[in-house]
């Protein structure tokens, strides 16, 4: 079965869009920033992606520092078309749930036309173990990270359901030689370019 999505960094330098597409790609997950630094490779790989038709979405890293500041970097770079996805990277230890709230907020109250979605693994169970956060579950869905051969774990109290599972890191896909990560949707192709947001290269 091909794979949907893929996320993709400047560390996937030389990723052919085209053959992605032509092998059954549906997505791509861009990164656009980390702290207050411009990803290299976000600006090409969008307009490579726009050019194959994939639908596209971006994130950025979270690293600690002052949240609002980094959701204004964020969005100057991707400068999101209405109703796109745009996800927090959550996953260094000394980013608070606080700090996470905060960036998703910013991003909220400054585009609230935008989709929200928060990546994690092991970070956000630990934050917030059993407990609901009641707006993240009111504003945000869940990209789960975990590798397993089994059923994932998550945070079921805030997100009843994942929405994007990036199952391996491990994985091959048509346009790359390298391993790279792979993602699954919970839900059929037409639900997936939906969920992503603007239809495929659109601008």
């Amino acid at each position: 079965m091909p794979v949907t999505c893929v996320d993709l960094s400047h560390y996937q330098a030389g990723f052919n869009f085209d053959q992605f597409k032509a092998g059954g790609g549906l997505g791509v997950i861009l990164k656009a920033s980390e702290a207050l630094f411009r990803d290299p490779s976000y600006s090409s790989f969008w307009d490579q992606a726009m050019d194959a038709k994939l639908a596209v979405a971006s994130y950025h890293f979270l690293r600690p520092g002052d949240m609002n500041a980094q959701a204004q970097f964020f969005l100057n770079v991707v400068k999101p078309r209405q109703g796109e996805r745009v996800v927090a990277d959550y996953e260094i230890p000394d980013v608070s749930l606080a700090n996470l709230l905060t960036f998703l907020q910013g991003i909220r109250a400054s585009r609230p036309d935008l989709q929200l979605t928060v990546y994690s693994g092991n970070q956000i169970k630990q934050a917030l173990g059993k407990r609901r956060n009641a707006w993240l579950a009111a504003n945000t869905s869940l990209w789960l990270a975990q590798y397993t051969e089994g059923e994932p774990s998550w945070p079921t109290a805030t997100w009843p359901a994942w929405s994007l599972w990036q199952y391996t890191s491990d994985g091959s896909v048509p346009g790359f030689s390298r391993p790279l990560d792979c993602d699954r949707f919970n839900g059929d192709d037409a639900n997936f370019l939906k969920w992503m947001g603007p239809p495929p290269g659109s601008v």
